[in-house]
């Protein structure tokens, strides 16, 4: 057990983590599936080409500067985790997995042709199957796009330069790397962004795509083209593109097309999506990490810097989002940080869209959490009593992995971006914050906040292919866009809030006196039905 209670020894600790590092690694604790590399596929890139790749622009897309933090440099704590990746990944190489992350290392469309030919049992082709094929290329090159900003502005260095050596993939040209900024990966956002889409028209093969594309992500630290946080940001963006996605008609048109193609190509009835469950995490992740892993090492050096932030203004607002459990209080934080007002009453459309998903989400962490022995709580192993007591014994017996906090603020936010596109940045932040609050509570270690992000990209990914649940996302953006009951209040409820006695109209204009007209007011800083 580790005894320590000092704040500031955080670098400190990370150093001698790093040290140890050099000498104790192992490549123990991963799972994966063998590569299907013998479908060749017949593709017309050129064929697939119109006016744009993306169906949406780099500018329409959520921009990971303003919800992601920055990528960690070698000085930080945080830079353990990619320290060990990169370690675990160089001791693959010339293995069967690293001979299928070197073949993986071919980008875009015609490698994840080959990989969906032999997961979907279809040999696809440009005279076949043109209709997948043009969105698995759209898909994947709008994912990818969701990466671009976060690599221009960080322009981080790739593993193979910092550690002097050369990209291993067989299909990286090390002088277009060289430059390019690392984080996030866009290679990686291309597959989870296409994997995503595909588990939502499959469901039944939801659990097998997501891991070939989890895979794919992994790939890319195992031949140095990227760290390890270059993948999980990417993961995250693509997820973030997705969302965007939806909203386009184009994009959800092409998906239908897609679907019933492949239906009428095999001469099949598409299975009842009623048969198949939520994702399985155990199925697409890796085990949680335990203390014999060298991971560990690298959760303890975030726990600690996570603890820093304790006394803070930011620490302040991760004990706030500890009691942020129940489906008004997600809308509360939510609305807080939009500066719109969401309540059961008044925006009763995305309440409904907030209490599905979160109880599809905890159920999903749920059964992950039910498949791995209970991981102990960072402030169990360190022997420290938990900042927020009234609820110890509840926590006490519950396992860290994955974090349920996690898992139900990423997914929230999702789907709250994706009907709110005008505030999709701030409510990504919000989302990404309420798992790293947790971190700071040490009431979960940062893998088990991970976990909990990635596994909500595939429950997310799920309930899109829901008809049911597809409607009340649409319920909601109307209510949203259209009813002036759910406009933001914006410098409205500000002003009102300054003169707590004066009544506004919906666009501002102050009212002599209580109005006696039906209508909707604002007053006290919140609106009022009359």
């Amino acid at each position: 057990m580790i005894t320590a209670n000092c704040q500031g020894c955080c670098r400190r600790l990370a150093a001698s983590l790093l040290m140890l590092l050099l000498v104790c690694l192992s490549p123990a604790g991963r799972c994966w599936a063998q590569d299907t590399d013998t479908l060749g596929v017949d593709i017309d890139v050129q064929g697939l080409l119109t006016a744009s790749a993306t169906y949406v622009t780099v500018s329409e897309l959520p921009n990971a500067v303003n919800y992601l933090p920055a990528p960690p440099d070698s000085t930080d704590a945080l830079f353990t985790t990619d320290f060990v990746q990169w370690q675990w990944g160089k001791s693959l190489r010339g293995t069967t997995r690293g001979n299928q992350a070197s073949r993986e290392s071919q980008y875009g469309l015609n490698r994840w042709a080959i990989i969906l030919s032999a997961l979907l049992k279809v040999s696809m082709s440009s005279t076949r199957t043109p209709k997948i094929l043009k969105l698995i290329y759209h898909v994947g090159e709008t994912a990818s796009r969701s990466t671009q900003l976060a690599k221009l502005t960080y322009q981080r260095r790739r593993p193979f330069e910092v550690m002097g050596e050369h990209p291993w993939g067989q299909y990286d040209r090390e002088e277009e790397l060289r430059g390019n900024g690392s984080f996030p990966s866009a290679h990686s956002a291309y597959g989870w962004g296409v994997a995503l889409v595909m588990a939502e028209m499959f469901p039944h093969l939801q659990d097998t795509i997501l891991r070939r594309a989890f895979e794919y992500g992994e790939g890319r630290v195992i031949v140095g083209a990227h760290w390890q946080s270059d993948v999980e940001a990417a993961r995250l963006t693509a997820a973030t593109a997705v969302a965007r996605m939806h909203r386009e008609p184009v994009f959800m048109s092409e998906f239908e097309e897609a679907r019933n193609e492949y239906y009428t190509v095999l001469g099949i009835t598409p299975p009842d999506i009623a048969d198949t469950g939520l994702p399985l995490g155990a199925r697409i992740l890796n085990h949680p990490v335990d203390s014999a892993s060298n991971c560990y090492l690298a959760d303890v050096a975030q726990y600690w810097q996570a603890k820093s932030e304790r006394g803070t203004l930011r620490g302040d607002q991760a004990a706030a989002d500890a009691l942020c459990t129940s489906t008004d209080d997600l809308l509360e934080t939510f609305a807080t940080a939009t500066g719109n007002v969401f309540t059961e009453e008044l925006t009763p459309a995305l309440y409904d869209v907030v209490r599905l998903s979160r109880d599809s989400l905890l159920k999903a962490a749920q059964q992950l959490r039910d498949t791995w022995p209970v991981r102990k709580r960072p402030w169990q192993q360190v022997g420290e009593p938990r900042m927020v007591p009234d609820t110890d014994s509840i926590h006490s017996a519950a396992s860290a992995y994955p974090s349920f906090q996690g898992t139900v603020g990423w997914g929230v936010a999702l789907l709250m971006a994706e009907i709110m596109a005008d505030k999709q940045d701030v409510i990504l932040k919000r989302g990404y914050e309420l798992g790293r609050s947790q971190e700071i509570m040490g009431d979960e270690y940062a893998s088990d906040v991970l976990a909990g992000r990635t596994l909500a990209c595939a429950v997310v990914a799920r309930l899109h292919a829901q008809p049911e649940f597809a409607q009340a996302i649409i319920r909601a953006r109307y209510e949203y866009e259209v009813d002036p009951l759910y406009t933001p209040v914006g410098e409205v409820r500000a002003r009102s809030i300054d003169e707590p006695n004066q009544w506004f109209t919906i666009d501002g204009k102050r009212l002599p006196a209580e109005p006696a007209e039906p209508g909707i007011y604002i007053h006290g800083g919140t609106k009022v039905v009359r």
